[in-house]
């Protein structure tokens, strides 16, 4: 299955892939806010997005808590 996602979600989506790969963890929401110049809480949407459409899960018992589905 394939899913669709808006540029903004796909680039949100790489720059995590290959912030993980860099540091060996994910990015918080300020990290990915700066990256693409929004507020942090826009950038949480962006995730919550990418959790509704199956890209991610969020462990919110955990600190740098994404995971690639």
């Amino acid at each position: 299955m394939t899913i669709e996602l808006t540029n903004a979600q796909r680039e949100t989506l790489e720059f995590i892939r290959e912030f993980t790969r860099e540091n060996g963890y994910p990015p918080t929401h300020v990290e990915i806010g700066r990256r693409f110049s929004i507020w942090p809480n826009a950038a949480q949407c962006r995730l919550k997005t990418l959790v509704k459409k199956h890209a991610i899960v969020i462990d919110i018992a955990t600190a740098r808590g994404i995971r690639f589905v």
